[in-house]
C-alpha cells in the first residue's frame, strides 16, 4: 500500500521527490507454511496478473502475452503439486513487495523495540540477521558513489488536518 502526503516535504529538494510529497510505503507480512510459500508467490503473481487486466490495465493482446510468455499458469501449477509433496517444516513470513522477500519466523518473533533517530519503532526481534540475509555482510557499508540513488533525508510534516 501506498500513502502520500501531498502537504508535507522532503530533503533533499530534488523536483522528483520535492514536487511528490511524502510517500510512504505500507507492506504486508504473511505468514505461510514454508511448503506452501512458493505457490502462494506464484499464485499472487497470477492473480495479479488478472486483476490488471480486468481493470483495464492490460490489454487483451498483453494479457494473453503475459500469461502465454511468462508460462504463469503453468507455473503457478507446478508450484502447487510441488507444495502437496513438500517436506518443509514450519511457517515463513513474507514481505508481500514486488520482490516477495522472505523471512524466517525466528528472525521477525519476538518483536523487538528500536530507536531510530530519537523516534522508538516496533521491528522485527532479530533485525540483523534479516538485513545480513537480504543485503549481506556489508549491509553497513555505503555502496560506492556511482551505485548510490538519492534518498530522502528528512521529512517535514506540515499539520493540515482539513487536508488530509
Amino acid at each position: 500500500m501506498k500513502i502520500r502526503d501531498q502537504y508535507s516535504e522532503v530533503l533533499p529538494g530534488v523536483p522528483l521527490y520535492k514536487e511528490n510529497g511524502v510517500w510512504i510505503d505500507l507492506y504486508k507480512l504473511r505468514k505461510v507454511r514454508k511448503s506452501k510459500a512458493a505457490y502462494i508467490i506464484q499464485k499472487g503473481h497470477l492473480d495479479y496478473v488478472k486483476r490488471r487486466y480486468k481493470l483495464g490495465g492490460l490489454t487483451t493482446e498483453e494479457y494473453s502475452e503475459r500469461l502465454k510468455k511468462g508460462m504463469i499458469r503453468q507455473k503457478t501449477f507446478v508450484e502447487w503439486v510441488k507444495s502437496l509433496f513438500s517436506l518443509k517444516k514450519g511457517n515463513i513470513y513474507i514481505i508481500w513487495s514486488a520482490s516477495k522477500v522472505l523471512v524466517e519466523e525466528q528472525w521477525v518473533l519476538p518483536l523487538k523495540q528500536y530507536m531510530l533517530e530519537g523516534v522508538q519503532m516496533t521491528s522485527f526481534g532479530r533485525a540483523e540477521e534479516y538485513l545480513l540475509q537480504h543485503y549481506g555482510e556489508n549491509y553497513k557499508e555505503w555502496p560506492r558513489e556511482d551505485l548510490r540513488r538519492v534518498g530522502i533525508t528528512k521529512v517535514f510534516f506540515k499539520k493540515n488536518a482539513d487536508k488530509l
